[in-house]
């Protein structure tokens, strides 16, 4: 198996002594094996060298950044946790979350067509 590949997992939940949740595995089963293989940050004498050179590379291929750097993964993850916070308090206060559209003045879409 190498990285990047989908594997089904049998076996049980626990929680660890630390709190965290775990997965005792009896068994494996490789679901899908990895195409190409994912890059992979590298490390050297204390610096670390990322996998992707180019910013713009690193925010096309999103998905990727967010597995081989988990500093990119805590920071989205401290976001969504915000978020949550954030619109959990305002609902408890009372407030009301809409969505507004903005209106273009230019026709788009399949079912705008002018009258």
């Amino acid at each position: 198996m190498d990285i990047g590949d989908f594997v089904g997992i049998s076996g049980f939940v626990f929680k660890t002594k630390t709190g965290e949740i775990s997965v005792h595995g009896k068994s494996i089963t490789l679901l899908a094996k990895s195409i190409r293989p994912l890059p992979i940050v590298k490390e050297k004498e204390g610096e670390t060298f990322d996998a992707f050179k180019d910013k713009e590379q690193r925010y096309r291929n999103r998905h990727l950044d967010l597995i081989v750097n988990p500093e990119i993964k805590k920071v989205f993850q401290n976001r969504a946790k915000i978020t949550s916070a954030l619109r959990k308090y305002l609902d408890d206060e009372g407030f009301l979350e809409v969505e507004t559209p903005v209106l273009q003045p230019l026709y788009g879409g399949a079912k705008s067509t002018p009258i």
